[in-house]
Parts: structure tokens; C-alpha cells; sequence
């Protein structure tokens, strides 16, 4: 709902524009009206509306010296001048202050509807910008650019708000998420349009991408408590999940009625992705619902523990992994919380090493549960992990495949690369090649493909005439701009349009 404040001095006149207004666009609501100019100068300071229809000549203050005044405002409504013939120099001379348009009297219906249409459509894109300016300053920091006072008005139209996550593969827990293969699933399957197919006005949809590109928080603003088509919307996700190559978790999040409560909900949900994405599998859940499977319920109990431990100091490595890798098909039939397998992986690894506690291992096992989705996978690059640590000492020839490695990622950064291809290019296990780089070049491949990539949109920054972000992404490896510029901004403490015009004003 759009607030309006008719200003004009001869009441009947004033009463004709409401009626008109009202009845040429339901969107707009009437919240006050005023006889003068200094009585609307109180008003609008007091109301903030979003439009004001104003006559020109008024007693106490014109409209043209409201207009002046409005300037002074840090927020401007839109203003739309009502005028008679007589007044056109008047009216021409109001355009000066960024008036939107201006309506002779009486008013025509009809071209009143064309003009209301276009300041809703006005107001619904400048809203939305704030909307997401306040959701991305609740998720990710970002610094506000509208008022405290204004948040509220730019959310009054909703009673309340439902919150949804939404990640394809598995749950991120490594910064060394690179070679992630969907982290453009969203853009890939348009799920943005599944939504906006069942949300109508006045609700509202508001997609945030998550700290990784592969997670979105979807927030509906609706007058429900729980929308409608909900149900709908989750058995159309539910079908389209079937059609993917990667398990999807879909978490519904709580009804929250106020702003605060939406933020403290949204802290609960992201908290609950952790906890409820189920390794390897499609999973839809609420943000309330507690899993309560344990080490023990998969197998791993202390007598097994005792197995397994005897296992790696006696007999072939084969045979333990062979353990390991029921305790992996258990995982799968129960289908496992994320986190819980972290856990079983990590304990696996410290029965290999004999108890050496290692915080490298602990990141193998986070960077090979992020970049991979299936149990097969992780099965298999799991036990090329344990065949590398039960051998000592290290294969030093594998020095020389990691120098290959280098080379190929300089020769090859700006491609969709991914940690699944480079081992098997060079016949490594991903895990174990990532250990290696880093310990190599003191950089994991990650951060160093991150590098490159940044140089080279910095050199691409630098051509003129410019290249769109958009383009430049493209150039140099990412499908999403967005994400792109977090990295850069990440990298280099700015955006890259912010970069780029620092530059170029040093020239």
C-alpha cells in the first residue's frame, strides 16, 4: 500500500481528488490531506508519504515554495503538481524541483490510472532496492543507505514473513569451496521464477544468496501466517529435485510478525541448516524439527571402535577400510545429518593416525565432504585419504605432480574448473593434492585461483571502454557477478566499480 497526501485549498475540490485517487488505483491510500502549504510541510515531515498531489496557489505557503522547502528533506516523496490553465507557467516552473508530472483539473479517470500506474512502479523498484539494502545489511554487514526510521514503512505493506533455505549438494563447511560444480544451480534451473510463479501482490519475495552461492534464504512478506500455496510450491520443488544431479534441502523456517522477529528467526534457520542438511540425499524439514541420530545408531560403537583400532594395526589397510566403508553404507541408509558423518570421518582418521590429533586432516575431511554430494565419491576419495596417511612418508614424487597441477591452473584459471576434474586429470586424490599444494606454495588452490582470477579482473577493469561486471566475471571464471564482487571485495577491501573509478581518477 502506497501512503498519499492530497494538498489543496478548496475542500470539495480536495474530496473529488481522494474519491478519484482511491477509486483509480486501490494500491494508494489516502492517509491525510491538508488546506495549505505550511500545514502539508508538518504533515509530511510527520507522515513521510510516498506521494503528494499539491495545488499550486494556496494561502499561508504556495505550492511552489512547498517545493522548495521539500528540498531540505533527506527523503523526497514523489510529487505531482494539480493544476489549471491558468497556472502552466507555474506548473512548468514546479519541474525545476524534480516534480514527476503534473494533472490539470478536474481530473481526467483515465490518465489519473496511467499516472498512478507509473508511480507504483516507481515506488515498487525504489522500495525493493531498500528492501534488500536492509535484508543484505541483516545477512552479510552490508552498510545501510536508508534511515532506521524508515525500515518500518518500507515493510508495513506485510503482516508477516516466512523464511525458507535452500542449498543444492552439500552443506559448505571448508573455505576451500572452489571447485563446488552447482555453485550456479540457482541461475541454472531458474528457481527464482518457481517462486515468483505462486507469489503474487501484495506478496513479496525477497532471494538472498547465502555465504555460498550454492544456498539461498528465500523471505516472503505475506498477510497469512502461513501462505497458501505453500504445499503447492514444496511439491514443486519436491518434483524438480528428482530432476537433479545433486541432493536439494529445503528447510522451512517460522513465522516471524515483526522485523526483529524476522532477524532472530533467520539467525535460527541458517543455525538449523547446519544441523538438519542430510549428506547426500534430498531432504525437506522445518527449522523445528531436532534429529536425534547418534554415532551408535550407524554402528560405530565402542566395541566397534575397539574393531577398527585393532583392524589398523594388524591387518591390511584393505580390510579396515572395508569396515569403514559399512559404516559409510549405514550412513547412507539412514541418511545421515552432515555433521554427523564429519564427526564419524574424523574419528575414522584418528584411529589411521594412531590418535595424532591434526587440524590439516580435520580441513581434508571438511573440503571433501563440501566438494563432493554422493556417498560413492566420498567413499572413494575418502580411502585414497587413508591409504595416503597409512604410508610413510610421504610420496616425494608427487612434488612434481603438484608443480603440474600450478602450472595447469595458470594456464587454465579463467575455465569452470573443478577439484573432481584436476585429480583425475593427474591421478591424484583431491584431498590430498589440496595438502600438497598448500603445503608447497603456502596457498591453497582455492585462495590461489581466487588470486588469479582478481589480477586479471583487475588488468580487465582497466580497458576502456569499460567492460560491464557482469562481463568481466564471465572473462575471469564466474557465472555469478555477485559473488564475484564479494571476492574481489574480499581481496582487494573494495568493489570492483569502486576500484575501478579510483583509478581512473588518479589518471
Amino acid at each position: 500500500m502506497f501512503r498519499v497526501l492530497v494538498i489543496d485549498d478548496e475542500p470539495y475540490l480536495r474530496k473529488n481528488i481522494i474519491t478519484s485517487i482511491q477509486k483509480a488505483n486501490p494500491q494508494f491510500q489516502v492517509i491525510a490531506e491538508a488546506g495549505d502549504g505550511l500545514q502539508a510541510l508538518e504533515l509530511i515531515k510527520d507522515l513521510q508519504p510516498d506521494v503528494i498531489f499539491l495545488d499550486i496557489r494556496m494561502p499561508l505557503m504556495d505550492g511552489i515554495t512547498l517545493l522548495e522547502e521539500l528540498q531540505s528533506l533527506s527523503s523526497i516523496p514523489i510529487c505531482v503538481i494539480l493544476s489549471g490553465y491558468s497556472e502552466f507557467e507555474y506548473a512548468k516552473k514546479a519541474l525545476r524541483y524534480q516534480v514527476l508530472d503534473y494533472i490539470l483539473k478536474p481530473i481526467h479517470q483515465e490518465k489519473l490510472e496511467i499516472l498512478l500506474k507509473e508511480i507504483q512502479e516507481r515506488l515498487l523498484s525504489s522500495q525493493l532496492t531498500k528492501q534488500y539494502n536492509y535484508l543484505l545489511h541483516v545477512f552479510r554487514g552490508v552498510s545501510l543507505t536508508i534511515k532506521t526510521e524508515e525500515i518500518h514503512s518500507i515493510f508495513s505493506s506485510f503482516t508477516y514473513f516466512y523464511s525458507v533455505y535452500l542449498s543444492a549438494g552439500s552443506y559448505v563447511c571448508s573455505k576451500n569451496n572452489q571447485f563446488n560444480p552447482i555453485d550456479d544451480f540457482w541461475s541454472n534451473y531458474h528457481l527464482d521464477q518457481l517462486f515468483t510463479r505462486y507469489i503474487q501482490s501484495p506478496h513479496q519475495a525477497w532471494f538472498i544468496t547465502g555465504e555460498n552461492p550454492n544456498e539461498h534464504f528465500i523471505i516472503l512478506g505475506i498477510d497469512t501466517e502461513v501462505p497458501h500455496y505453500l504445499n503447492a510450491l514444496t511439491n514443486e520443488l519436491l518434483d524438480l529435485s528428482h530432476q537433479l544431479p545433486y541432493p536439494l534441502t529445503v528447510i522451512k523456517g517460522k513465522t516471524s510478525s515483526s522485523l526483529s522477529e524476522l532477524k532472530n528467526d533467520l539467525i535460527d534457520l541458517k543455525y538449523a541448516s547446519i544441523l538438519l542438511t542430510r549428506y547426500g540425499t534430498t531432504s525437506f524439514s522445518s527449522c523445528t524439527e531436532q534429529l536425534t541420530l547418534t554415532l551408535e545408531d550407524i554402528g560405530y560403537s565402542h566395541s566397534q571402535h575397539k574393531i577398527l583400532c585393532a583392524l589398523n594395526k594388524t591387518h591390511p589397510t584393505i580390510d579396515f577400510l572395508r569396515e569403514v566403508n559399512q559404516l559409510f553404507d549405514q550412513c547412507k541408509q539412514k541418511k545421515c545429518p552432515q555433521v554427523l558423518l564429519q564427526t564419524l570421518a574424523k574419528q575414522l582418521l584418528l584411529i589411521v593416525t594412531n590418535n595424532k590429533h591434526s587440524i590439516s586432516n580435520e580441513e581434508r575431511v571438511d573440503e571433501l565432504i563440501t566438494n563432493t554430494y554422493c556417498y560413492e565419491d566420498f567413499k572413494s576419495h575418502f580411502g585414497e585419504l587413508i591409504l595416503e596417511l597409512s604410508a610413510s612418508p610421504l610420496q616425494e614424487n608427487l612434488i612434481d605432480t603438484i608443480a603440474d597441477i600450478k602450472t595447469y591452473i595458470d594456464n587454465h584459471f579463467t575455465e569452470q574448473l573443478s577439484l573432481d576434474s584436476i585429480s583425475k586429470k593427474f591421478h591424484v586424490s583431491s584431498s590430498y593434492f589440496s595438502v600438497l599444494f598448500k603445503k608447497n606454495y603456502a596457498i591453497s588452490p582455492n585462495e590461489y585461483i581466487i588470486n588469479k582470477r582478481i589480477e586479471k579482473a583487475k588488468n580487465l577493469l582497466l580497458i576502456f571502454p569499460p567492460l560491464s561486471i557482469k562481463n568481466i566475471s564471465n572473462m575471469v571464471g564466474y557465472t555469478d557477478p555477485y559473488y564475484f564482487s564479494r571476492l574481489f571485495k574480499m581481496t582487494s577491501g573494495m568493489t570492483p566499480s569502486n576500484y575501478r573509478a579510483q583509478i581512473f581518477s588518479k589518471e
